[in-house]
């Protein structure tokens, strides 16, 4: 396994840890997702100093063990985007690299995790202060598509911030 593929999943455990000890929405969470049913996405942003922002996504697909560890071998893909929630139309702010599937030892499905580092800049989506007076309104689209299954897309929580 390559040094970039452990990073990526040693974060992948730490989100779920922490999402789990913060109450965001732990993979636990998830267990009864009902099978080929994508629970709704939880989305957190932090701010990393200077105009750095980490996203943190973390989903799941309810289907069995088996099936996970299939769709991970076969060449299931989940494309993250982000977006800003606006009154008039919705635009694209980011399309992060594809996330981090893990089939769950524990049944509750495929495991989607994904923590892109994204220039803050990209989610002012307002850009002026005549239209900035709640903040910032940002979410994640999550996209699946593997074999056997038809294409599931669904939207995460919205967070507000001053980006």
């Amino acid at each position: 396994m390559s040094l970039f593929k452990r990073t990526i999943r040693s974060a992948a455990v730490l989100a779920s840890a922490t999402a789990a000890l913060l109450g965001l929405g732990a993979v636990s969470a998830h267990a009864d997702t009902a099978p080929g049913v994508m629970a709704k996405p939880r989305l957190s942003i932090n701010k990393l100093g200077g105009d750095q922002c980490q996203l943190t996504v973390i989903t799941n697909v309810g289907m069995t063990q088996a099936q996970a560890q299939y769709q991970v071998d076969n060449g299931a893909t989940v494309r993250i985007e982000v977006w800003a929630d606006d009154l008039v139309y919705d635009n694209r702010v980011y399309k992060a690299p594809n996330a981090l599937l893990t089939a769950s030892k524990y049944d509750s499905g495929l495991i989607v995790t994904a923590q892109p580092k994204v220039p803050c800049s990209y989610l002012n989506e307002d850009k002026s202060q005549n239209f900035d007076a709640e903040g910032d309104e940002i979410y994640a689209k999550v996209i699946f598509e593997g074999p056997g299954y038809s294409r599931m897309a669904k939207n995460s929580n919205v967070v507000n911030g001053r980006w």
